[in-house]
């Protein structure tokens, strides 16, 4: 629904920009200009339309799909012990996303990186056939912004991950089951919920709005969790003929994820420009945690049972970094005596390595690069979310 209410209802955005000396009188509240002020002065300095143009449909456009291969086996070596390994291998092969090649005035749904040769030669003999003027222009245009869709990358998003498996029933009431993943997910395209910049806007995301984004897109994606160690198991004591206890256990352990340097875009707003490739400069610390399961369990009749258990989550408190701040520059920084807002945007460097951040030159509202270095948020690398500390449930279940 998303793709109808916003590309086929119409939707326009306008920017305008106002200088704070065009703006007032100061509000002592604030210590500075009140914005509101600003929409009663005199015209803003910049205004900008982005979708005025409406949103068209590539002729020829086909159905995003992936490719998916598994294959595994599983041996019982011993009685009671299973041993397994798969491997998995699954390929995005074509996406549904907007794009734009007219600097964000005419979006366009369409699959990035490709557009069909025979629609385009449809397309050149219907505007060679247009005699009326006004009309042979709207065509030739359309066909120059639908030629521009070749040149965006081709979206890329491979998973590849090799599991081994071990299952074994110990003895009466004891079970273990325990799995070891060795996987990579890397390309330039994480799907249809951008990670990096929070954004849910299935197949009309700015992951391919505007060519100058692609740039060091390609690398780690944010799915990459190379080494993902499980273990469960649990012990079920019989008490009697009607009653049990059982006491389980759940250990979990995972790479980190992987952190970027990322800066605002002059026209798409924060974390919009890699500043450096995708996963260059490491990853989050290395998660685990371990949860235990407590039950007592109760036959009343010979269909019904009642079982009273208590879950513990996290039982050491393991509160490790769920994500870091992975703005570099922020979007506005403070101006010379720490009052008012400056804005500032960045182009990626490309093939960059953290060294080279620090010749990193602002851009302007139009694009174009200042001699201004852009300024370095100082929380850049730090810890903004951390997984659920220590909690636990009680809960009673009836089975009949």
């Amino acid at each position: 629904m998303d793709i109808n209410d916003r590309s086929f209802g119409g939707e326009v955005n306008d920017i305008q920009q106002f200088s704070a000396k065009n703006c007032g009188p100061a509000d002592p509240m604030l210590g500075g200009v009140n914005g509101k002020s600003c929409l009663t002065a005199k015209p803003p300095d910049t205004e900008q339309l982005i979708g005025s143009s409406g949103v068209l449909v590539a002729p020829g456009i086909q159905a995003e799909y992936l490719d998916e291969i598994m294959a595994g086996v599983e041996l019982a070596v011993v009685p009671d012990v299973v041993l397994g390994v798969t491997y998995q291998h699954r390929r995005l092969g074509r996406v549904v996303e907007d794009v734009s090649t007219d600097g964000a005035n005419t979006y366009i749904i369409a699959n990035p990186g490709e557009w069909s040769a025979d629609e385009e030669a449809k397309m050149s003999a219907q505007v060679a056939a247009t005699t009326d003027p006004s009309e042979h222009a709207r065509l030739q245009h359309q066909l120059d912004l639908f030629k521009g869709i070749r040149s965006f990358d081709t979206p890329v998003r491979d998973y590849d991950a090799v599991e081994l498996s071990l299952t074994r029933k110990f003895a009466p009431g004891l079970y273990v089951n325990a799995s070891y993943t060795y996987s990579r997910a890397n390309g330039n395209y994480p799907g249809s919920v951008s990670y990096d910049n929070g954004q849910i806007d299935p197949n009309i995301s700015s992951e391919y709005d505007l060519v100058e984004l692609l740039a060091n897109r390609r690398g780690a994606l944010p799915q990459d969790r190379p080494h993902s160690l499980k273990l469960d198991g649990y012990y079920t004591y019989k008490l009697d003929d009607k009653s049990a206890f059982t006491l389980g256990t759940r250990v979990r352990a995972i790479s980190g994820i992987p952190e970027n340097a990322l800066a605002g875009h002059y026209l798409y707003g924060p974390n919009e420009s890699f500043l450096l490739p995708r996963g260059t400069l490491g990853r989050t610390d290395f998660e685990h945690a371990v949860d235990l399961h407590v039950s007592y369990k109760r036959r009343i009749s010979h269909t019904t049972s009642a079982e009273l258990y208590v879950d513990v989550f996290n039982v050491y408190n393991n509160q490790g970094t769920f994500n870091v701040d992975t703005t570099y520059a922020p979007y506005y920084k403070l101006s010379v005596g720490g009052v008012g807002g400056e804005q500032q945007n960045a182009n990626p460097v490309s093939g960059g390595t953290y060294q080279d951040l620090i010749w990193v030159k602002e851009i302007d509202s139009k694009g174009n690069e200042s001699a201004k270095p852009i300024g370095r948020n100082p929380n850049f690398g730090n810890t903004i979310s951390r997984y659920a500390p220590t909690s636990a449930q009680i809960g009673f279940r009836l089975t009949f």
